[in-house]
């Protein structure tokens, strides 16, 4: 039988039985190679620069699985820190959604299947948790400085400018650094501080992204309460101006430190 079949096929056959017996799992241990090309990526903050009591960590945490979960095969997706100073910002994941490519080649020549999935997907879940558990359990006492103008744009000017992004931001948005003082923050109007973060080449460009913000209208004392109402108006009406300036008129900003409900 085999005699009879064509040489052209034989050769053919013989290539994918090459490729099938040295074919390397990298799938298994590169997690580059769950990027996909297309996939929406996604940046999350967390304001690290006050304490978190054991529900505020436990409601970060389920907001921040949550969005994981929500993601699409192949997006990426990255974990920061907002800090006091945006040169201290510090990365607590960086990784794509584990998927396998469906196509019969890669089928053929790869080990990547469903129990690899699902396996990549529990350690993705527990790395995450893990680091940012981690980080926040450090968050025992307030910093004096909270920099979050110029850690958005750090942090989000390292994303593909192709891709779809979305930002998620978990603070109480109060601006406090070498850059805008809070005194500053407070007291100037929105439109010059607006005027301020442009003149210093600070404003990022989101048109076309998703930005939901949560934590806002907070204090950063243990137990986080509410601000003064004034003081709530301030911060919406300033990061309002900002994100529409940036592109997104549409931010989500949101008093509720995330599935709070």
């Amino acid at each position: 039988m085999v005699a009879m079949l064509p040489r052209s096929l034989l050769v053919a056959l013989g290539c994918v039985l090459f490729i099938l017996c040295c074919a390397t799992p990298a799938l298994a241990y590169d997690r580059a190679k769950f990027c996909k090309d297309g996939g929406d990526y996604v940046v999350i903050l967390v304001d690290v620069t006050t304490a978190f009591d054991d529900r505020a960590r436990d409601l970060f945490g389920r907001g921040i699985a949550a969005i994981v979960t929500s993601l699409r095969p192949g997006d990426h997706i990255r974990i920061s820190t907002i800090e006091d100073s945006y040169a201290t910002s510090a990365q607590l994941y960086d990784g794509c959604v584990p998927y396998c490519d469906p196509s019969i080649w890669n089928y053929l020549t790869s080990d990547c299947t469903d129990g690899l999935i699902r396996l990549e997907t529990r350690r993705q879940q527990s790395d995450i948790k893990s680091a940012l558990l981690a980080r926040l359990g450090k968050a025992t006492a307030d910093l004096d400085l909270s920099d979050i103008i110029r850690t958005i744009y750090d942090d989000t000017a390292q994303r593909p400018p192709d891709a779809h992004f979305d930002l998620f931001v978990f603070s109480d948005l109060i601006e406090n650094s070498d850059f805008m003082p809070g005194k500053m923050f407070w007291s100037q109007a929105t439109a010059k501080s607006i005027a301020m973060i442009k003149a210093n080449s600070l404003l990022p460009d989101f048109a076309g992204s998703t930005v939901k913000v949560f934590g806002v209208a907070r204090g950063g004392s243990m137990g986080r309460h509410p601000l003064a109402q004034d003081r709530t108006n301030k911060l919406r009406d300033f990061w309002t101006a900002y994100f529409a300036a940036a592109g997104v008129p549409d931010a989500e900003i949101s008093e509720a430190l995330f599935l709070e409900n």
